[in-house]
């Protein structure tokens, strides 16, 4: 299979994280009204929206990471034919960039449109618009931060569960394992 070829594959498998970020940052950057939404975040008394806005903001990020990284690593093409599906080996770099990327790219794109639903406008009438254009600024790097973060998890995460089973002890505290699907493959796991 040509390098093309696979991209495609990467492209067609992801596809419903692509369609979300590219719907999703159309939509706030085209749209008078989504415009509007987001210069509602600079009304006096909106903290808890924001931190909400933020948090959702977050959530949608990882909802496409984790989409797009689902549906690369298993085969369907095996569900179909009724056969055990494996968890597929990434042998393109694509497959690993392609889910923290889309990640990323919902937090930069709509830092993006937060920047550019308050151009020009100044704080007239009680409307903090600094505030919004400090929370499209923070959005890109976030975006980067999300990239870095889904990019070092695994290292972290055997390195913190490696510690934690030298130092507390105790023989419950399992090895950090990447490919366990369910909860009963913890077959160290003393509870079960």
């Amino acid at each position: 299979m040509s390098r093309r070829a696979q991209w495609y594959q990467v492209f067609k498998q992801s596809r419903i994280s692509v369609i979300s970020v590219v719907l999703v940052i159309s939509i706030f950057i085209l749209s008078d009204q989504a415009q509007d939404v987001l210069r509602s975040l600079a009304q006096p008394g909106v903290g808890g929206k924001i931190i909400l806005f933020e948090i959702l903001l977050w959530i949608w990020a990882f909802t496409n990471w984790y989409g797009a990284r689902f549906l690369l690593d298993h085969d369907f093409q095996a569900i179909r034919m009724n056969q055990k599906s494996q968890m597929r080996p990434r042998s393109l770099w694509g497959e690993n960039f392609m889910p923290r990327f889309l990640g990323s790219a919902g937090l930069v794109g709509l830092g993006f449109a937060l920047l550019y639903a308050v151009t020009g406008l100044h704080d007239i009438n009680d409307m903090h618009y600094e505030r919004v254009r400090w929370l499209g600024w923070i959005n890109m790097p976030g975006g980067i931060l999300f990239y870095f973060l889904v990019t070092v998890r695994r290292p972290v995460l055997q390195h913190l569960s490696a510690l934690a089973r030298r130092t507390s002890g105790f023989r419950w505290v399992p090895a950090y394992s990447p490919r366990i699907a369910r909860v009963s493959d913890f077959s160290e796991f003393p509870l079960w």
